[in-house]
């Protein structure tokens, strides 16, 4: 029962924060929500409890519900809260906490609790030890992994992401250990079989990952009017022959508007024409590689980057949507509320 799930979260967070056992008691009320209380040597505390999921859509919808401004003594509390769950309930300064023992809890009886993911790995050394940690391997098959809702086998994933059977082979057993992929049947080695059994786990811990990784690119600048039709119709013929796709503002408006205008166009182009056919291709188009002041950012794009792209109707590739999201991500505030509404529309109803 998540009353039970509950306390034992906030247990949890209380031992990061006060490095004691507190307890905890906890009761579910009639409105579906649920009585907390901490004893602690000064007394007790009373807090209203909410579970939620963890993703910005549960969350969203729980502080619909409860309302603003937030009641200073409710908690929503979590198995796992995304980054942009979190990114959403400090918004609002809502409290809340998860089983990794990260927590903001502001109280109107005393209680502060502010402990990021550095400080909840700090406070227990095994959840250090067994820390996950990406690399571009492991980025390039979780990529094809959430573009494929599934998990395709070794060899296919080989040819996906352009890695050696052995990395992937590797790569799939550190997701086993995050509970993101489990094994299907009794098969090894390449014939075995996984399932994807925490799509949406990987798929933030991932976003993360490439929002807050730095990317080889570069600047340019051009002379247009509008970006969206110098895309459709000069960069579509001055880039035929060069592999190619949108993203960010220019992808976003290409797959589902939600934006007035596109500010910088945001282009991936494959590894292996970013440095020999990029120079050339540039002067086709009419651009000029510059230092500042670029209105076009050019991505060097892996293997894995264009994994479920498209083409459409004007002729314009575009990455999929686990990737489009991803980016919107690096692109601030309106970047994260654009990514919100990528994921909304296009990802929780794949």
């Amino acid at each position: 029962m998540s009353v039970e799930k509950a306390r034992a979260v906030l247990q949890e967070v209380l031992r990061h924060a006060f490095d004691e056992r507190l307890p905890v008691r906890a009761s579910p009320r009639g409105d579906g929500w649920m009585d907390l209380r901490v004893e602690q040597r000064t007394g007790s505390q009373r807090l209203v409890g909410h579970w939620a999921r963890g993703w910005p859509s549960d969350v969203r919808a729980l502080l619909a519900r409860v309302g603003q401004p937030w009641p200073r003594d409710h908690v929503i509390l979590s198995s796992r809260f995304s980054p942009g769950a979190i990114a959403l309930l400090d918004s609002v300064g809502a409290n809340w906490g998860d089983a990794s023992g990260r927590a903001r809890i502001r109280t109107s009886g005393g209680m502060a609790i502010r402990i990021d993911d550095r400080e909840a790995a700090a406070a227990d050394p095994r959840h250090r030890e067994a820390r996950f940690a990406w690399s571009p391997a492991r980025a390039d098959v979780a990529e094809a992994l959430l573009t494929e809702r599934g998990v395709p086998r070794l060899e296919a994933l080989k040819r996906l992401t352009g890695w050696s059977v052995p990395q992937v082979g590797q790569t799939l057993r550190a997701f086993d250990h995050q509970g993101w992929t489990v094994r299907a049947g009794s098969a090894r080695g390449t014939g075995a079989t996984r399932e994807l059994a925490g799509w949406e786990p990987m798929l933030e811990s991932w976003a993360a990952y490439v929002a807050e990784t730095p990317r080889q690119s570069i600047g340019a600048h051009a002379t247009y009017r509008d970006p969206l039709s110098y895309v459709e119709t000069t960069l579509v013929e001055a880039w035929k022959d060069l592999h190619w796709a949108a993203s960010g503002w220019a992808g976003l408006q290409l797959t589902r508007p939600f934006v007035t205008s596109v500010p910088r166009l945001h282009l991936y182009v494959d590894a292996e024409h970013f440095h020999d056919r990029l120079p050339v291709a540039l002067r086709k188009a009419g651009l000029r590689e510059v230092s500042e002041g670029a209105r076009v950012e050019i991505w060097l794009g892996r293997r894995a980057v264009f994994l479920g792209s498209a083409v459409g109707p004007t002729g314009v590739r575009v990455v999929h949507a686990i990737r489009l999201y991803a980016d919107l991500l690096t692109m601030g505030d309106r970047g994260g509320e654009a990514a919100l509404h990528v994921r909304e529309e296009l990802l929780d109803r794949g």
